[in-house]
């Protein structure tokens, strides 16, 4: 059996990325491959300094001082997940560099999904090489739904990508912004293909998905926002739980503070838990890309708002991309809406042209993964 190493971004608590790589290692298996996630290390930890960080943290928890308990509860559960459904290599890159025998490891390397090629994150750019399978043959390096994360391609890093992505085998990008950045710095059309999570249909998610041990309501909106809310929104999103008397769970993204945090255990949930949070909901009200996917797949009404801040990275490019395939552009947020008859209803999107799309991306790897000419 030939064996495919997974490159995307592997640190961090952000449920869109932990999904995203499961649902590729998931659709490359059904393709008939071995697969793994390549460890792709952001940071080395000092061992003597993450002993002794553990030691402050067991006697901050003891005289309930710490501030991070909510973040460590969700970070154990978050390395549970990625031990049981992402399949971490012994094989890993840090800044351009890498084990020795990787490149003769596995048959392919499919870069890609998420931000992995976004200049602007530091983290990305110390580790962009490899990013792009750089140290393979051009015969294994693949490149699925990669996303750059911006709309343009600042001057300085032409050069840089032009040497990278030149002699990759194939490109997909995630969005059509992505598809115009490669046109004009290799001349070179590629398509734009499904986000992973777009790959595995509703019933998948169904089996992957997992109730919390949590009590959720038996009916309620769910909220997940990676952007600081506004006020109006805030207080919008409110007035429509008292309206329809269904209340508020909170998804939360990974950058807060117990402080931050008005439910711990809601902070905590895991990827699967996530999942069934939002297909239980009877409306997601988010600024996240992945959460209007899910929203989609589970045909729940969902409303996305724009950024509210300039700390988060830029994701309208995508959902306009997500808009354009579910055919449906009422869930644009409109804190002037009423939702009459939307809330708790089932949402009708375009599934044939999600089902279309899904098609096409998947002939894509075919082809990409040389299946088609049994080679």
């Amino acid at each position: 059996m030939k064996k495919i190493g997974i490159i995307t971004i592997t640190n961090g608590r952000n449920y869109g990325n932990k999904l995203q790589n499961y649902a590729l290692l998931k659709s490359l298996e059904k393709l008939g491959f071995e697969v793994e996630t390549i460890n792709k290390i952001f940071k080395k930890e000092n061992k003597l300094n993450l002993f002794f960080y553990r030691i402050k943290t067991c006697i901050r928890n003891v005289l309930h001082i710490n501030e991070r308990i909510g973040i460590c509860k969700r970070e154990r559960k978050f390395s549970q997940f990625d031990k049981r459904y992402l399949k971490i290599s012994k094989y890993w890159t840090y800044k351009n560099e890498y084990r020795k025998g990787i490149a003769d490891k596995f048959d392919y390397f499919v870069c890609g999904s998420d931000q992995i090629w976004n200049p602007k994150f530091i983290e990305c750019l110390e580790d962009i090489e490899s990013s792009t399978a750089y140290f393979a043959q051009t015969e294994k390096r693949i490149a699925y739904a990669a996303s750059f994360g911006i709309s343009t391609l600042p001057d300085e890093y032409v050069e840089l990508f032009k040497k990278l992505l030149r002699d990759m085998k194939s490109i997909s990008v995630r969005e059509e912004s992505g598809a115009t950045i490669i046109k004009n710095i290799l001349n070179k059309n590629v398509p734009v293909t499904l986000d992973p999570t777009l790959l595995l249909n509703q019933e998948e998610w169904k089996e992957f998905q997992n109730k919390p041990k949590i009590v959720l309501p038996q009916k309620y909106i769910a909220t997940y926002f990676l952007g600081n809310k506004s006020k109006e929104v805030e207080e919008y999103i409110k007035e429509l739980s008292k309206k329809y008397n269904y209340p508020i769970v909170e998804l939360y993204c990974e950058w807060l503070w117990d402080k931050d945090i008005s439910n711990l255990d809601y902070f905590s949930l895991d990827p699967t838990e996530f999942v069934y949070v939002i297909s239980h909901s009877e409306m997601l009200f988010t600024d996240s890309f992945h959460g209007s996917v899910f929203s989609a797949i589970f045909d729940k009404p969902f409303r996305v708002f724009k950024r509210n801040d300039n700390f988060s990275p830029d994701m309208w490019s995508r959902m306009e991309t997500l808009i354009n395939l579910i055919d449906d552009y009422s869930v644009i947020g409109d804190t002037d809406e009423s939702l009459e008859n939307i809330v708790g209803k089932s949402a009708i999107y375009n599934k044939q042209k999600i089902e279309f799309k899904r098609k096409e991306s998947l002939e894509y790897l075919k082809n990409a993964l040389n299946i088609n000419s049994n080679s």
